[in-house]
């Protein structure tokens, strides 16, 4: 019974899991029409390729986007800081004293609804009504 379980969980690793690091394995045909890209990355003319390793395409396989790729357009925290500034200094996430360590996928997602991650443990009423793109 044993052999049995171990063998249906290295079976679901297999099928779920890729053992090419840095990879995900998506369910569905890679288009923009499965997966779209934000408007304000489409309206400066972002395309998959620009944030995704696409080679593996046809496996249907794509490169995760990292913080290291966002930060080659956005250059910096401290500079998304800068941008975020407006916020006030008690109200602006990129000017965390949690950063560098978090990840930019932590709130922002390209292809879903992002979140506010800061609200999970801050309970202010102006974070709360942050809109992340």
């Amino acid at each position: 019974m044993r052999k049995v379980i171990l063998a249906c969980i290295a079976l679901f690793l297999a099928i779920n899991l890729d053992a090419s690091e840095g990879f995900y394995r998506l369910e569905k045909p890679i288009n923009e029409s499965e997966y779209q890209i934000k408007s304000h990355h489409k309206q400066v003319g972002i395309k998959c390729e620009n944030c995704h390793d696409m080679s593996q395409k046809e496996a249907n396989l794509v490169g995760k986007a990292s913080t290291a790729t966002c930060l080659s357009c956005h250059k910096s925290y401290e500079q998304l800081a800068s941008l975020s500034a407006h916020l006030g200094y008690d109200d602006n996430p990129h000017a965390s004293p949690h950063y560098p360590d978090m990840d930019c996928k932590l709130c922002h997602a390209s292809h879903k609804k992002s979140q506010n991650y800061c609200v999970m443990c801050h309970s202010q009423e102006s974070l709360k009504n942050l809109i992340v793109p």
